[in-house]
């Protein structure tokens, strides 16, 4: 549930703040500088809007709009370590967007720890500055400046839209494929080539038609390709789509894009008569393993050692019965 925050929380708000920025692994040195910068009080939570996810009475993250600045700014954004990666940071992000929208602002900006800023991106916001900000170890480091269009912050959270790809879009695919090296890397060996994603739409078996070959995208609001997946329709029989590949780009992995886009393509297999879907596993990526069971795939069967390109992989088949059986 989110709230409003009370003032007499600023201990407990401020403790969480704390615990947050040191999860990132800073000096003591530095903790101790920015102290009073993480202080809540409760004036300032009198004074400007403070939001809170509470979790059945334990406060797991707050949010607090700076509303003097113009546009206005988030003041903080702080999740509790142990509460991370459970999207309480992104229904903060937009249950803030829509309270400063309902104020006739358009945008907010965000003066970002580096650790933050993919999460920040990945809400929509775009670059407009950085600002130098030393630490011990990292002389070099700076803050990312952001401004973020209110408009997708609020929106962001909705299941993602996947869009069928032409050969229009190849530029951007290359570009995902391109952010995914580690995928390729233990894939094939190798990075991806340079002709990838051009040759992805012509990349099926002997035998199989044109049109049986899908290349889905789910694009963001600056036209960037998020993520993507790629299968076939009706193979190896007609009812199963054969889903080859799915990569999302790493600064917005581990919030729930993945599972999300299983969910969207399966959805689209159901409603063109799919009743079946069926992909291949790495033995080598127990995560990747972990990931497909999590969301109800299981195993098919084993399938022999296979080349890719520099690299040779045995594999495991599994697949997931659209009709629960």
């Amino acid at each position: 549930m989110i709230r409003a925050a009370r003032p007499d929380e600023w201990p407990e708000l401020t403790r969480l703040a704390h615990a947050a920025k040191a999860s990132w692994g800073y000096a003591a040195a530095d903790l101790a500088a920015w102290r009073d910068d993480l202080r809540f009080s409760a004036a300032s939570i009198r004074e400007q809007p403070t939001f809170v996810v509470d979790d059945r009475g334990a406060v797991r993250a707050v949010l607090q709009l700076d509303t003097r600045a113009q546009p206005w700014e988030i003041g903080a954004l702080w999740v509790d370590p142990g509460a991370m990666r459970q999207g309480h940071g992104r229904a903060l992000m937009r249950h803030a967007a829509a309270y400063a929208l309902g104020r006739g602002q358009h945008v907010v900006a965000i003066d970002a720890d580096p650790n933050a800023a993919a999460f920040y991106r990945a809400l929509g916001a775009h670059p407009v500055g950085e600002v130098p900000a030393p630490v011990v170890g990292d002389l070099l480091r700076v803050r990312p400046q952001l401004m973020l269009p209110l408009a997708a912050a609020a929106a962001n959270g909705r299941e993602p839209e996947l869009q069928m790809l032409s050969r229009a879009r190849v530029s951007e695919l290359q570009e995902l494929y391109d952010a995914c090296v580690d995928y390729f890397v233990h894939a094939q060996g190798q990075a991806a080539p340079a002709d990838a994603a051009l040759a992805e739409f012509d990349d099926r078996p002997d035998g199989v038609p044109a049109e049986a070959k899908v290349v889905f995208g789910s694009l963001q609001p600056d036209g960037s390709c998020a993520a993507m997946v790629e299968g076939l329709r009706d193979y190896p029989q007609a009812g199963v789509w054969y889903l080859g590949l799915m990569l999302v780009r790493p600064a917005l992995r581990s919030q729930g894009l993945g599972a999300a886009l299983v969910r969207r393509f399966e959805h689209l297999a159901r409603a063109a008569g799919a009743r079946e879907i069926r992909l291949c596993v790495f033995d080598t990526a127990p995560r990747s393993r972990a990931f497909w069971e999590r969301n109800g795939y299981r195993v098919f069967r084993a399938v022999p050692a296979t080349q890719f390109g520099a690299k040779r992989h045995a594999r495991t088949e599994l697949h997931k019965m659209l009709d629960g059986s």
